[in-house]
């Protein structure tokens, strides 16, 4: 086959049977559906099931316990049950895809040879703008959705970038048979931002497309576990993910802009006695400097990205920033 298409659900049965519907009036055929439930409450499984009882080419997993986005994921790829399909297309729960959504991700992907295909993934609440169109990397380490909060009129043509959002995707399967999945140093959130950087580091291609188009909610699984904790996680998987996959030579290169961005954050948050932010970021620079931090990058070790590469793979930080955090006074009282 073609494709096979996973969808995970946790404790949201509605959202997850509109994302299935949406999947059964696609215009190629030529997939199977596959449901992981990360051991969600037995009201929400009932009702899973039921919606699940009337898609023949549909597969369920029901695991007993939460194994996180990157566990689940794993656990269906280990088991072997995905090697005969072409491509692995990811699409989130809370995401409508549109009638032709699959056909332009498996069609354009063959017809340029990618090895991954970003979808044009647009706000379900603001219609008229992007809430990803594949992922781009600043050159102080952040992973970040391309074109976030732009106008979706804007984008008219395919693009190249790093890697997907693992929210609506394809992977081509030959790729993750040579290089691996998911990273599992992740449990929810930036394994997809890993990922695209170390396939792009490996030499392999994406593009995001403008006419594979789903409708997302944005964040509904993570929106369940955000807090001081999981902002903690984030920070720390952007300084894992970059020394992880950058070469050292380009690291040493952007030091400066590194140590500029987060010197001017820090006495941002101090000066505004926002103490849970400079907490996050004080926790994230002693993990960066622990012996735990050492032990996991000698652990995963993998092909970092010429130096080269990696100044194709990123954006420099300071316009972008002066722009974002414009925005972050703005938005507050």
């Amino acid at each position: 086959m073609k494709a096979a298409v996973i969808v995970l659900n946790w404790n949201d049965a509605k959202r997850t049977s509109k994302c299935l519907e949406s999947l059964r009036i696609q215009s190629v055929q030529d997939f199977k559906i596959f449901l992981l439930d990360n051991g969600s409450e037995h009201q929400d499984r009932e009702q899973l099931e039921h919606a699940a009882s009337s898609f023949q080419n549909l597969e369920a997993h029901y695991y007993e316990d939460n194994l996180g986005f990157t566990g689940a994921h794993l656990k269906l790829w280990e088991s072997g049950t995905l090697d005969d399909f072409e491509n692995i297309v990811l699409l989130n729960n809370d995401a409508i895809a549109e009638e032709n959504w699959l056909e332009e991700l498996i069609t354009t992907s063959e017809a340029k040879g990618l090895d991954m295909a970003a979808s044009m993934m647009i706000q379900m609440k603001e219609p008229s703008r992007v809430d990803s169109f594949g992922l781009f990397m600043l050159n102080t380490g952040e992973i970040l959705p391309k074109g976030f909060g732009q106008e979706v009129a804007r984008f008219s043509s395919d693009e190249v970038c790093i890697g997907p959002s693992g929210g609506a995707c394809l992977y081509s399967t030959n790729m993750l048979k040579s290089i691996g999945w998911f990273d599992p140093h992740f449990n929810t959130g930036y394994e997809d931002a890993e990922f695209a950087l170390r396939a792009f580091s490996a030499g392999y291609s994406c593009e995001a497309l403008v006419k594979a188009r789903v409708s997302h909610e944005g964040s509904v699984s993570i929106a369940k576990v955000r807090d001081r904790g999981y902002l903690t996680y984030v920070q720390k998987s952007i300084w894992y993910s970059y020394f992880k996959n950058m070469p050292p030579v380009f690291i040493l290169w952007n030091f400066p802009s590194i140590l500029f961005k987060y010197i001017f954050i820090l006495a941002m948050y101090t000066l505004t006695f926002n103490a849970s932010f400079l907490q996050i970021h004080l926790s994230s620079f002693a993990y960066l400097f622990s012996s735990k931090f050492r032990r996991e990058l000698r652990v995963q070790k993998s092909k970092k990205a010429s130096f080269a590469k990696a100044l194709e793979a990123t954006q420099f930080f300071l316009l972008f920033d002066i722009q974002r955090f414009a925005q972050l006074f703005k938005k507050s009282p």
